[in-house]
């Protein structure tokens, strides 16, 4: 394979101008060969028709149901092999131009590192902090680094990637396998990004890349459909990779993590505009955890299969989660 062509999957659910954006982006970066896959998760805009009649040459994988963001990125996993680096994104991301090469620099310079995390900024006003990487609660919350007083200039160790942008080396797949599909939306690159820990990859975040994300275009910031599948999907993660003893202590936690956000201020609306109740979200946390234990027998029966794989022991998972820990008070919405 060559090193400096990179594998972009896309995954695209009616992202119709966004996605045009998107592939544009993609196809003048500079310094660097690409192959782009797009999967599409049965849209119902003109967004496959829009690709077409651009003529790009990006390979497209049409779904006839919308089987989730984690499954979109399996199917994407299984057509991306021509590259060392790949790439999986939303629709609703800009890469800048000089992305590429600052990428294939990092992997350069820092071979050890076989993740590398982009800086994310809102499209809207790039002078605000999408992502800078990822962190963790104690409950395995896990929190975009927002880096508000200034922009990160030095290279620096994270949890993972922000799951808009996931860029990885070829070998990472290789070893730590499919994203869980169960998951359909949310959570699911946490999960990932946890097994990858846990099989000795980490991630580094690269400041130089830059990616400019429109946000929840399709899922919608601080709906309940949001925090259902992540808090539902988060509980599924605990079962699979905590020490047994620590998922007692994982529901005081998250109990109260929930009650510091809501003290530092809900939002009264979702990104689309509707009202969002307390009661509501309340309700919505309650439905996420009672679905989440529906599955348990389930997710236990990953949890015997991970870890006859995996080289070390669920105590692992704890000194992972001590490295990338971030404070309560920095959860506030």
């Amino acid at each position: 394979m060559d090193g400096t062509v990179i594998d972009f999957g896309i995954i695209n659910y009616n992202g119709g101008r966004k996605l045009i954006e998107c592939v544009s982006s993609i196809l003048g970066m500079q310094g660097i060969d690409v192959n782009i896959f797009v999967y599409d998760n049965a849209s119902t805009d003109s967004s496959l028709e829009m690709l077409s009649k651009h003529n790009f040459p990006v390979t497209v994988i049409a779904s006839q149901r919308n089987s989730g963001y984690a499954y979109g990125c399996n199917q994407l996993l299984q057509v991306m092999d021509r590259a060392e680096i790949v790439v999986l994104c939303n629709m609703d991301v800009v890469f800048d131009a000089r992305w590429g090469e600052e990428i294939l620099k990092a992997f350069t310079q820092f071979p050890q590192y076989k993740s590398l995390a982009s800086l994310v900024l809102h499209s809207s006003d790039p002078g605000l902090i999408n992502s800078c990487g990822v962190g963790l609660y104690k409950d395995l919350y896990a929190k975009n680094l927002e880096k508000a007083e200034s922009v990160p200039k030095a290279y620096q160790e994270v949890f993972g990637c922000y799951g808009a942008v996931m860029c990885l080396k070829k070998e990472v797949i290789d070893t730590v396998g499919n994203f869980d599909a169960d998951y359909f939306l949310f959570y699911e690159e946490t999960d990932f990004y946890w097994r990858m820990n846990l099989h000795g990859f980490t991630t580094l975040l690269c400041p130089q890349a830059l990616v400019y994300h429109y946000r929840s275009l399709s899922t919608v910031r601080y709906s309940p459909r949001k925090l259902y599948y992540a808090e539902r999907n988060r509980i599924w993660t605990c079962f699979k990779i905590l020490p047994l003893w620590y998922l007692v202590v994982v529901y005081p936690l998250a109990v109260y993590r929930l009650y510091a956000m809501a003290r530092g201020g809900l939002p009264a609306r979702a990104g689309d505009g509707t009202r969002v109740r307390k009661s509501t979200l309340a309700l919505t946390v309650c439905k996420a955890w009672a679905d989440a234990h529906c599955k348990v027998l389930r997710e236990m029966g990953k949890r015997r299969l991970l870890w006859r794989k995996l080289p070390c022991s669920p105590r692992q998972t704890l000194k992972i989660l001590a490295r990338y820990q971030v404070p309560v008070q920095s959860l506030n919405p």
